[in-house]
Parts: structure tokens; C-alpha cells; sequence
């Protein structure tokens, strides 16, 4: 708790109080600590100016800027990380706004019925841009080599080589027109439908294949990719793909309900659906909940904007929330070029249920570090970014494990090395 006053309260107490009446203080004081560590780590509503009952279907960064696409009232944009919001003109406010995308100074608006808007002026101007389209709902847009594409529902794919001016139909192979979600890797273009699953294509959306083995939930609403993996979120959870898609598994132990949105927040993963927040550090394994305070757990969208997580839900505007509080950031630890690259012993060791690992990288490198247990199982993905030189510390917090013996893994650059480490409980 952030200001907690330390006291030796045992000692008082016996000197000045009977039992009973220290009893009753400490059971006030652990009340007051309960309450204050809620308030201090929970989801606040913060939709001033879009007001508490709206539809947030979408939420981007553009720069510093959030922008949030509502059910019926139109776009707003919060340059404070969602403290506050603004109208923006130039956008239909009676229209559902289904994505949002940005691309250098360009914002694509995706509507339900009014097609596609676009400013190319960091959103101070709006123009409608739908030649070419026969489909009026756009659900998402993704950029890759020279093309934008826009994925419409009940339209299938379209593809502009003039940053949306003109568009043409990019469908050969896709079965179900239903698109909602993209995804670049690589080479690689995919894209998730409802009801039909993932589609692949290799050559810019000319030819499209279907890839769903072992994906038993076909409504894909969102794609994501924590290198070498691939993570979709579905009506029936999240699944994995640890092998561009060939194959996919359920990864979803400790999620409730449905998945409608995926963040990749350095070496986590967070799902947001209509069971609430859900973080994973290994790689969908075990998922834990992060609702304190969210009324609503019907969340359509997600983004992470300055300091703070933002949650668009159906039906009660936007909730906020200090990422730190759900994801653990990798600690600086100094900035000075180390002689070379090394990983400490984690300490406390043994320890329950948390330990820290320093690390050196003498370059800007990108670095992965992992826990495994004592039959090599993969236990949670610390970090998985690129760092610059320097000295970091990051925490492995192992509360949802029993006692025994477990691994840890770096790798960066050419650098590779494994220490041992003890939990006991």
C-alpha cells in the first residue's frame, strides 16, 4: 500500500489493551489497508464527456491521442489519457463506429452502414472515401507493404494501393464474408471471421487459405502475435498457434466467457470479453482475473494509453486503470553500458510466492526470459522485447504454483544462460 506507516502494534497492545479490544483494532486496521489497496489498485470509470451508458466497439492510439469509437453518439478523443474526452467533428454521430486504425498521420474510420472516413491531418479534417467498396461495414483495417486493407462484415476483403482513395475487392479463397480482425506476420496476412475462422494469405490478400485445425471456435474477433506465437480470441476463449497458423490450441485455463479483444504488453498477454480483464505471462496456460472495480465485465475493446490501461465496455462508456498495476514492467536498474552480458542469481532464493531477476545486455538486444519447472514446462514469459544496454530487474510472482524447483532461461543476441531457483511454501 502506497504511504503504509510501519508500527509495532504487538507490543502496544500488549502493554495498554486486553485481547478483545486489540482484536477489534486489529481487525479495523486490516479493514482500512483492505479497502485503501482497492482504491489504490482498481478499474475507475472515465467517460467524462462520452457519458456512463455508452457502446466503446473500438479504441486506438494515434501518437499521444486516444480515440474511441462509440455505439450511436459518434468519435471522441482523449489527450489525457482518458481523464476527459472530446466530440470530434467530421464523423456521422449517428452511426455505429465499428474500427479504428492509424497509420502515420492517417486515422481510417470504419462504420456500420457509412463506410469509411479518413483524415490524413491527425484528425483536424474528415473525408468519406468508399470508391470502389460494395460493402458498407468495415470492421477493421490493417496496413502492410504498400496496401491498406479494409475487412468488412458480410463484404469479406478489400485492398487499396492509394491509402484508401480507391478499393477492390480482395476475396479469392475466403469462404465466410463475415471479417472482423487482422493480422500481420511476416510475410504473412490473416485475417479471423465469424463463424469461418482464420484465412492466410502469402501474397497480399490475392489468394487466401483456410486455416482452422484444431481452432473449435470459428468466431474469431481479434488476432495478435507474441513471437513465435499466434493468439486468437473467439467466442469460446483464446486459442494459440505455435506454428503460423497450421495448428491451433485451446489456451484458455481461467478465462470466463468469451474473448473480444487481445494486448500484447511487453512479455504479457491481456484478453478482454465478457467475463472481464485476463492477463497470462505463459502464453495462455493460466489466465488471472483483473475486475476490481469494473462494474461492467462486458468489455468490447482495449488500448494502453500513457500510463493506464483503458477497457471500452457495452453498455458503461470506458474504465481506466495504472497498467503497472496488472502487468509487470521490466525495472531499469541503470542506464551505463555493462562489459558484458550476465543473469544473477534470483534472490530471495528460495523464496514464496515472488523473486527478482537482474539481467546485463551490453547493446540494444531483444531479449527473452522464461521460467520453466522441473519437467521443462514453460511457467510464465517474463520478458520478450527489445531493451536497450543497460541493467534491468524484473519480478516472477509464482502464487499460482506449489513448492518444487524451477528454471530460468535469457536469451539475448548470442547470449544464452539458465539458473536454478527454489520456491518453497
Amino acid at each position: 500500500m502506497k504511504g503504509a506507516i510501519k508500527m509495532n502494534t504487538n507490543q502496544l497492545f500488549k502493554k495498554r489493551f486486553s485481547p478483545v479490544i486489540a482484536g477489534i483494532f486489529y481487525g479495523i486496521l486490516f479493514s482500512v489497508i483492505i479497502i485503501s489497496g482497492n482504491a489504490d489498485a482498481q478499474w475507475i470509470q472515465s467517460s467524462y464527456g462520452i457519458g456512463n451508458s455508452e457502446q466503446m466497439y473500438t479504441m486506438i492510439n494515434h501518437g499521444t491521442t486516444v480515440y474511441a469509437g462509440t455505439g450511436d453518439s459518434g468519435l471522441f478523443r482523449s489527450t489525457n489519457s482518458g481523464a476527459n474526452w472530446t466530440f470530434v467533428n467530421g464523423v456521422p454521430s449517428n452511426v455505429n463506429i465499428w474500427a479504428l486504425y492509424s497509420v502515420g498521420s492517417t486515422i481510417f474510420v470504419g462504420t456500420y452502414g457509412d463506410g469509411i472516413y479518413r483524415s490524413t491531418n491527425n484528425g483536424a479534417n474528415w473525408l468519406q472515401v468508399n470508391a470502389g467498396l460494395t460493402n458498407f461495414n468495415p470492421r477493421g483495417f490493417i496496413a502492410k507493404d504498400a496496401y491498406v486493407f479494409a475487412a468488412c462484415w458480410g463484404g469479406g476483403m478489400y485492398r487499396s494501393a492509394n491509402n484508401g482513395t480507391d478499393w477492390f475487392p480482395s476475396t479469392s479463397g475466403i469462404t465466410n464474408s463475415n471479417i472482423w480482425t487482422m493480422l500481420t506476420v511476416g510475410q504473412n496476412l490473416f485475417v479471423g471471421s465469424y463463424g469461418g475462422g482464420v484465412y492466410r494469405s502469402s501474397n497480399n490478400g490475392t489468394n487466401w487459405t483456410q486455416s482452422n485445425s484444431g481452432l473449435t471456435n470459428t468466431s474469431v474477433y481479434c488476432l495478435v502475435s507474441i513471437s513465435p506465437n499466434i493468439f486468437a480470441a473467439t467466442g469460446g476463449g483464446v486459442f494459440i498457434s505455435t506454428n503460423n497458423g497450421d495448428n491451433w490450441t485451446f489456451a484458455n485455463q481461467g478465462i470466463v466467457g468469451g474473448s473480444y479483444a487481445l494486448a500484447v504488453k511487453g512479455s504479457a498477454l491481456i484478453s478482454a470479453g465478457s467475463g472481464g480483464i485476463f492477463k497470462t505471462t505463459n502464453n495462455g496456460a493460466t489466465w488471472t482475473a483483473y475486475n476490481q472495480g469494473l462494474t461492467n465485465h462486458n468489455v468490447y475493446s482495449m488500448v494502453e494509453n500513457g500510463e493506464y490501461l483503458l477497457a471500452g465496455t457495452y453498455g458503461s462508456s470506458v474504465f481506466r486503470r495504472l497498467t503497472s498495476e496488472i502487468v509487470n514492467s521490466v525495472n531499469t536498474i541503470s542506464t551505463q553500458i555493462p562489459d558484458g552480458y550476465s543473469m544473477s542469481q534470483n534472490y530471495p532464493n528460495p523464496f514464496n510466492p515472488s523473486t527478482k531477476i537482474n539481467f546485463q545486455i551490453p547493446g540494444a538486444e531483444d531479449v527473452d526470459l522464461r521460467v520453466y519447472d522441473a519437467l521443462g514446462k514453460e511457467t510464465a514469459l517474463l520478458v520478450n522485447e527489445k531493451l536497450a544496454a543497460g541493467t534491468y530487474e524484473v519480478e516472477y510472482n509464482a502464487s499460482d504454483f506449489t513448492s518444487g524447483v524451477f528454471f530460468y532461461k535469457i536469451k539475448a543476441g548470442n547470449f544464452t544462460e539458465v539458473k536454478k531457483m527454489i520456491l518453497v511454501k
